[in-house]
């Protein structure tokens, strides 16, 4: 059939008016295909675009994607939500649920430290033990077979504490003593001289993590629970001592001891190595 010819131009016309109508859809009311999405939200260019795209990825990716596999370059870009992963704190103390002694009741930071600048708290019974305020780090820099102390002065009225720190034991010495090769936390002390208080620690010539009792005895001090656990040399580690009561808890990462001491009931912290030498990161205490 042959159309007439005013019939032929509208036909034209008609098709021409719906291209230029596709042609000019703004970017935001498309439906892009799976490959655009992705180029797109790894070039980053367009911002008003980028969030559709982050929009749409949803759907395709989950957030807890890890950087690996179908949709890694979600997962490498530091403005997506996973770059923070989520952390729960139910009563927002700042400490995670997961190693939080009451979860659900609200424990108050009642001294921290980030070593950051030499203050005057800090007290030592070595200059081989310091803050290095360049690293941010307190430190024991050489490996010697003598006990190093560092406290805060007296702090009669810390009792049901929970105290956090991360550590890295960078060398032990060869000293045959019981007890060589420890590093840890210090609680409720009482003075230094002789040595009164109790510990939380690591022994990494014996790959034991340990909790003691100190009255003026031995370097080791009384055990009074020990557990087997593996940390290599300058590996950063989570180290928590919890105490309330006649109730103690060391944790190490995830391998964690309990005792019961009713030798000091309030006191200060520290730091404390034996024949060992060690970074600690920062400090934190929360009241129980």
């Amino acid at each position: 059939m042959v159309l007439p010819v005013a019939n032929i131009r509208f036909a034209v016309i008609a098709a021409s008016f719906v291209i230029v109508a596709c042609d000019s859809m703004p970017n935001r009311e498309r439906s892009p295909s799976y490959s655009a999405v992705r180029n797109d939200a790894s070039q980053d260019q367009e911002t008003a675009y980028d969030a559709q795209t982050v929009s749409l990825a949803d759907t395709l990716f989950t957030r807890s994607d890890s950087g690996t596999g179908l949709g890694s370059e979600f997962g490498k870009d530091s403005g997506f939500t996973d770059a923070s992963p989520f952390v729960a704190d139910r009563d927002n103390d700042g400490l995670p649920d997961s190693e939080d002694p009451d979860p659900e009741q609200l424990n108050l930071r009642i001294y921290e430290d980030s070593f950051s600048s030499i203050g005057s708290d800090w007290l030592f019974t070595s200059v081989s033990m310091q803050i290095d305020p360049n690293e941010e780090h307190l430190t024991v820099s050489q490996v010697e077979p003598f006990v190093r102390e560092g406290w805060i002065g007296p702090r009669p009225e810390w009792a049901d504490v929970f105290i956090k720190t991360r550590l890295r034991v960078t060398g032990t010495g060869r000293d045959n003593s019981s007890g060589a090769g420890q590093v840890g936390l210090m609680g409720h002390v009482n003075q230094l001289t002789p040595d009164r208080y109790l510990v939380c620690g690591m022994n990494l010539t014996t790959q034991t993590l340990f909790l003691s009792e100190h009255s003026g005895g031995t370097p080791r001090g009384s055990v009074l629970a020990e557990e087997k656990v593996t940390i290599s040399q300058n590996e950063w580690f989570d180290l928590r001592f919890d105490m309330k009561g006649a109730a103690l808890a060391c944790s190490a990462n995830d391998t964690k001891i309990t005792a019961s001491s009713t030798l000091y009931f309030a006191g200060a912290i520290g730091f404390r190595s034996f024949d060992a030498s060690f970074d600690a990161d920062y400090v934190e205490v929360y009241a129980r």
